[in-house]
């Protein structure tokens, strides 16, 4: 609603909702519960490489481990860090886009943003499916 994780979607939608509207639709997803569909496996290799980058980072590229700071296989440190496991890889894809271009400005540290800006399109595309294929942590 305050534009700060910007959607073409969802941001109208926030938007008109009251402050109880949002707290209640929070709630309810916070509490609906649904199978993990992974997404077809893919090119094995290619989940890999995106694996290396999510586990490893990448020295060429000067970036950090996702897990580093996304937790052990993606899981998320909460309450400040949000897990990355079995999330959308389009969601993921598009919130790497929008840090890229300063269009998400919720990292106080810029990691993010820099982040997505040294990774190429194609690591970027192996790391988000890397993660999408992985099991969200349990609640």
């Amino acid at each position: 609603a305050d534009g700060s994780r910007p959607h073409d979607i969802m941001s109208p939608i926030a938007a008109q909702m009251t402050e109880q509207e949002r707290r209640d639709a929070a709630a309810y997803y916070a509490s609906a519960r649904a199978p993990f569909r992974p997404l077809p496996p893919g090119d094995p290799k290619l989940l890999q490489l995106g694996g290396r980058i999510a586990i490893s980072g990448s020295q060429a590229r000067g970036v950090q481990s996702c897990v580093g700071c996304h937790g052990p296989d993606g899981v998320g440190v909460p309450p400040d860090t949000p897990y990355l496991a079995g999330q959308d890889a389009a969601y993921m894809e598009a919130q790497l886009k929008h840090w890229r271009e300063g269009r998400r400005d919720t990292d106080p540290l810029g990691v993010m943003a820099d982040v997505a800006r040294r990774l190429s399109p194609q690591e970027r595309q192996w790391v988000v499916r890397y993660f999408a294929a992985l099991p969200p942590p349990a609640s």
